[in-house]
């Protein structure tokens, strides 16, 4: 876990912290089935378009950070998106998952 988070830019942490603050359900039902039967996914648009999106991250620089997290096994590619659809969706993976909660338990426990 600790090569996958080194290196990153705060950028790509601000993508993550907008991740987990605009997609709530998509982390909890990440492991799960969604309602629909599919995993809920991420894409650049929605992130962008996120009321959390406080510090106005364009889209470019949000579809590299997910490219990047992509690339770090943090999210995965969601191949039916290349199907008839304008731009790239992901979804979380259980590393994801894993790191998120590491980091509410380290600031529950500094509280």
């Amino acid at each position: 876990m600790v090569r996958r988070v080194e290196g990153l830019s705060n950028t790509d942490l601000k993508v993550m912290a907008l991740i987990d603050a605009s997609a709530d359900s998509i982390i909890t039902l990440a492991a799960d089935e969604g309602p629909s039967g599919e995993l809920l996914s991420i894409s650049t648009q929605s992130l962008k378009r996120s009321p959390h999106n406080k510090g106005d991250l364009t889209r470019l620089v949000i579809a590299e950070s997910l490219a990047d997290l992509a690339a770090r096994g943090f999210l995965i590619a969601d191949g039916t998106s290349r199907v008839g659809k304008a731009e790239e969706s992901y979804r979380v993976s259980q590393s994801f998952i894993q790191l998120m909660d590491r980091a509410r338990a380290r600031i529950k426990d500094s509280a």
